[in-house]
């Protein structure tokens, strides 16, 4: 009887009607209705994926305008600061790349996937 109930608190099953059996079917049921699903729809992966890189492209390239329109406005309001304004800009420039190409290799991977 300590073994059930070290294995209830081991999987955090604080109930007696609930075992870790029921839990794990209950898991490979709702796997196989994902499956299920996935097999009867249609292919419109590659439409997504499309749409994702295409707003993920669109969003890059509206965000580096804005950041590039920002640092030349603040560069020539204070030319002095010039150096520290265009390193400014450069780090949250590569930031924005970065998380651009990663949306594009998300948005394809869950396709392949």
């Amino acid at each position: 009887m300590d073994d059930r109930r070290t294995q209830r608190a081991r999987f955090g099953l604080a109930s007696p009607m609930i075992s870790p059996v029921y839990v794990e079917m209950d898991m490979l049921n709702m796997l196989d209705l994902v499956q299920a699903a996935a097999a009867a729809a249609p292919n419109y992966g590659w439409l997504g994926a499309g749409i994702g890189v295409g707003l993920a492209i669109i969003g890059a390239g509206i965000g580096l305008g804005r950041i590039g329109g920002s640092v030349a406005e603040s560069i020539a309001r204070q030319p002095e600061a010039a150096g520290d304004i265009r390193g400014a800009g450069l780090l949250i420039a590569v930031l924005l790349e970065g998380a651009t190409i990663i949306a594009l290799v998300f948005a394809l991977l869950f396709k392949l996937l």
